[in-house]
């Protein structure tokens, strides 16, 4: 990558990563709720290790899911061209996230974010 590449990379980077420690306004579909599709926010908490998925449920619960930045195992896109898909590593046994976003381009810029955070972490 030349110079001014790296450097609109690295853009892009630091202003989704400001738009993720706010939270963004993301659909789930929840294997809790029978597949259902659920609001919610998606975020990467403070000190940047790891990410956090809360949703309401229909009774008004609020759901917090927490997964750390070390035990992603692959970042790839779902069946919609909005979704991302968060799996996670077998130690942590949890069931994968998919994530709508509002576009596909937020999709995109999430999911370069993401590796770039998880490239960061201790193993």
């Amino acid at each position: 990558m030349s110079r001014p590449q790296k450097q609109q990379a690295q853009q892009v980077v630091n202003s989704t990563l400001q738009s993720l420690l706010l939270g963004l306004q993301i659909t789930s579909t929840s294997s809790t709720a029978g597949g259902q599709q659920e609001q919610g926010l998606f975020r990467v908490t403070e000190d940047l290790k790891a990410v956090e998925l809360e949703t309401a449920s229909a009774g008004g619960a609020t759901q917090i899911r927490r997964a750390p930045m070390s035990q992603f195992a692959d970042t790839s896109f779902g069946g919609d061209r909005r979704v991302l898909v968060l799996r996670f590593t077998e130690a942590l046994g949890k069931s994968p996230m998919e994530i709508g976003f509002a576009s596909e381009q937020l999709r995109v810029r999430v999911a370069l974010t993401l590796k770039v955070l998880r490239t960061r972490q201790p193993i």
